[in-house]
């Protein structure tokens, strides 16, 4: 596979545009979310929905929270005009740890559904199932977390090179 070589502006512009795509992204995901967990909240007041609803909207919100971080660190390559500077390598981080909150969140309350004696619930109301949606969301945390030691090396690196220079 031949490899082009990015200039510095291709490079910005291209992290503007991820950056602007994954802003969007988690912008709709948003709006699913609040109707993922308002609607069921609304519908239990009324008496007609049950509290395992508001998983889904839990879900999808942890996918959304991701998304923005993802724009948060194309924004700042674009900035920077590289990937390798430690807050970069921070707000990747923070990506993993995002992920590692949501998905223990609504594995949490899965659990706690199950445990009242509910767990019929959660099969017919959770977008994803929890339990699949917790290891595959940390699996990608793990890879995150990292992406996110290596970035911060790759900083370390190009510090020293810029202080050689």
């Amino acid at each position: 596979m031949k490899r082009t070589n990015y200039t510095t502006d291709e490079f910005r512009k291209n992290c503007k545009s991820y950056s602007t795509a994954c802003l969007a992204g988690a912008v709709v995901l948003i709006l699913i979310a609040v109707c993922g967990l308002f609607t069921p909240i609304y519908c239990l007041m009324q008496d007609r929905g049950n509290i395992a609803d508001v998983i889904g909207g839990l879900e999808v919100l942890t996918v959304a929270l991701g998304f923005n971080f993802a724009s948060k660190i194309f924004r700042s390559m674009s900035i920077v005009g590289s990937p390798f500077s430690y807050d970069i390598a921070d707000k990747i981080m923070g990506l993993a740890q995002i992920l590692e909150i949501g998905s223990a969140v609504c594995f949490v309350a899965a659990m706690a559904i199950r445990v009242t004696g509910h767990g019929d619930l959660i099969d017919t109301a959770a977008c994803v199932e929890p339990g699949i949606f917790f290891l595959f969301t940390w699996a990608i945390a793990s890879l995150f977390s990292a992406l996110a030691k290596a970035f911060d090396h790759g900083a370390k690196l190009q510090q020293e090179s810029d202080e050689t220079l």
